[in-house]
């Protein structure tokens, strides 16, 4: 009998069907187990990650508790969004439009839960204030954090730029999005995205007020809000800044007409922090 008929031959008299069982850690170690499937831990945590066994979605600042039982924790931060600039005019005919704030960054990266505390610090960066009645600029939204500012293992989620002043007869300065970072992190599980900056104004005949940036990823690395700020009806005269909405986004800038008077800006959408632990 060949070489090949005889290895077919133990085959059939050694395998057995059915599902694989992996074995533990401390059985590949010891090498006492000869039954079960081993898979390396990077590959294991990483690939496999198990079970979702929890889900938090941080709209404030709080602390995290770890799950017993958990071994991988996927985090995603989303900064907060930028508030748009105020308008105001002392002569006409003349007009200003406010700049929209940007939309927050955000980033996603897994850690093994081993490296993490029982316990951890998570800061939810608020949204931008908008521009005071006039042709002020929008403050910058604050950042998203897990774990503390700095270390080995942390999340984090910048804030988008506020929206600019404008000058006579113009359209403030766009707020720029935000960007993320991580450290610590699983190797190939880090992503990051930007948040948009904010859509210009409308001119023309229509003034319309200027959009805000969309905030950074999330879930799935899509975006975490359907839409920015709405560019707003056609305004005829004044308006104040947009209202943004969801997190993340930055706000819409105010807008002012042959009226001498001034408008507020508006304050940009809080951040998110969404932590998942895996069995």
């Amino acid at each position: 009998m060949s070489t090949a008929r005889d290895i077919a031959a133990w085959l059939a008299t050694t395998s057995r069907k059915g599902p694989v069982e992996l074995a533990t850690q401390s059985e590949m170690d010891a090498g006492t187990d000869s039954d079960r499937a081993v898979t390396p831990d990077v590959l294991r945590d990483t690939v496999l990650p198990g079970t979702l066994i929890d889900e938090d979605v941080f709209t404030s600042s709080g602390t995290w508790t770890k799950p017993v039982g958990c071994r991988l924790v996927e985090v995603t931060c989303v900064g907060g969004g930028g508030g748009s600039a105020g308008a105001g005019v002392a002569a006409t005919p003349e007009y200003r439009i406010g700049g929209g704030g940007g939309g927050g960054g955000a980033a996603k990266a897994s850690f093994l839960a081993s490296n993490l505390n029982a316990t951890e610090t998570v800061t939810v960066g608020t949204g931008g204030a908008g521009g005071a009645a006039g042709n002020n600029a929008g403050s910058t939204g604050n950042d998203s954090w897990f774990k503390a500012s700095s270390g080995s293992y942390y999340v984090k989620g910048s804030g988008g730029g506020g929206g600019g002043a404008a000058a006579a007869d113009n359209v403030g300065t766009p707020g720029t999005g935000g960007a993320g970072s991580a450290a610590g992190n699983i190797a190939n599980t880090y992503m990051r995205m930007y948040g948009t900056d904010a859509g210009g104004g409308n001119v023309g005949t229509t003034y319309r007020q200027q959009a805000g940036g969309q905030g950074g990823l999330a879930y799935g690395g899509v975006y975490y809000a359907a839409a920015c700020a709405a560019a707003g009806a056609t305004i005829a005269v004044t308006g104040i800044g947009g209202t943004a909405f969801s997190h993340g986004n930055g706000a819409a800038g105010a807008v002012v007409r042959d009226v001498v008077t001034t408008r507020v800006g508006a304050t940009g959408s809080g951040g998110v922090v969404i932590v998942r632990a895996y069995g």
